[in-house]
């Protein structure tokens, strides 16, 4: 009888690790995708001082921002943000295309994402669009051609150049 009950407690106690073994891994798994949920929203909001950069130079008077100068990125990808100002006396509407014109790399293409839609912007008014290009396997360098255009009233020419296409160099 002895051992029946010592027999019984040993499985009663793998049985209730094996539950908290199980209950823990799930907490860590929830926990971490969690924190990475929180870090690409992070990752997506400009800072203050990005913003008061930006608009910085915008006041310059170009109505378009983007950074010419070269961005490092470490990380396999790198972000920036383009600043668009609205110079019309009313409000129009802009479309922001972002092509790779020039790559040293060891793939094909390189992965650009940003939001692809028509900004509707106020007289005088400014948006901010983030833009993250994957890096991964890229030898040297990328060049990117950032083209602004805004909607036009005339027929057969739905949108105009709105400035000069600005070039964004990204650096390895």
């Amino acid at each position: 009888m002895l051992s029946s009950r010592k027999g019984m407690e040993m499985s009663v106690n793998v049985l209730v690790g094996i539950i908290l073994g199980i209950i823990m891994f799930a907490a860590a798994i929830g926990i971490f995708f969690n924190l990475m949920s929180k870090s690409d929203k992070m990752s997506i909001i400009i800072d203050e001082e990005t913003k008061a950069n930006i608009e910085k130079a915008l006041d310059s008077g170009d109505p378009i921002y983007v950074p010419a100068t070269i961005i490092d990125s470490k990380k396999g990808s790198a972000q920036f943000w383009i600043g668009v100002r609205n110079i019309g006396s009313g409000t129009e509407k802009f479309k922001i295309n972002v092509t790779e014109i020039g790559i040293t790399a060891n793939f094909d293409s390189t992965k650009i994402a940003y939001i692809t839609k028509e900004y509707s912007i106020n007289s005088k008014d400014n948006i901010f669009v983030p833009v993250v290009v994957n890096t991964k396997g890229v030898v040297q360098e990328i060049k990117l051609l950032v083209n602004v255009t805004k909607n036009s009233t005339q027929a057969g020419a739905p949108y105009l150049q709105y400035t000069k296409p600005k070039i964004v160099t990204i650096n390895n």
